[in-house]
């Protein structure tokens, strides 16, 4: 209800972005787009049905894990690899249906890769790194990346320190 909330009380200067034409309309408008996004699946609580209530309310992106095992699958930080449950490739089913975007960002190796097979429409990481330029769990191995890009989606960049070097205070050039 916060977010609602600020939607009333700042009218005229955010826009709720639910579908891709918002984000243009508040670009024109010279609003600020805020797209609701869940950063793990436990909203759902082993429900996938709650994936279109959700969506009805606005939320319109879901990572799968945050970065430890769920029961969609294992996070990047988990000692165990064992990928994707059957319970999260019915959560991807019914993200696929209602139109809500997979976002893998967090997730472990062997279930980003089981993901990007169980979607049926693009998938996306919302904020990662390479590995190949810094070498951390969080970040993405090269093959990963050319996966999401050959399924036609797009990594966003995290600029956050300890996933682009080994520096207390990483430079621009890092």
């Amino acid at each position: 209800t916060m977010w609602y909330e600020r939607f009333q009380r700042l009218d005229g200067r955010l826009l709720h972005v639910t579908r891709v034409e918002d984000i243009a309309r508040a670009k024109k408008e010279g609003k600020l787009g805020v797209i609701f996004h869940f950063q793990n699946t436990q909203p759902l609580e082993r429900n996938a049905g709650l994936v279109e209530v959700y969506y009805r309310l606005g939320v319109r992106m879901m990572q799968l894990t945050y970065n430890l095992k769920n029961w969609v699958g294992d996070g990047c930080d988990e000692l165990t690899d064992s990928g994707l449950s059957l319970y999260g490739r019915r959560v991807i089913r019914e993200m696929n249906r209602v139109g809500m975007v997979v976002d893998l960002s967090h997730t472990g190796y062997r279930t980003t890769m089981e993901a990007i097979d169980a979607s049926d429409t693009t998938v996306v990481f919302s904020h990662s790194g390479a590995k190949s330029v810094h070498d951390s769990a969080r970040n993405l191995r090269d093959d990963q990346i050319k996966a999401v890009a050959a399924k036609g989606g797009v990594v966003g960049l995290n600029g956050f320190p300890a996933f682009v070097s080994s520096r207390r205070w990483p430079t621009v050039d890092d």
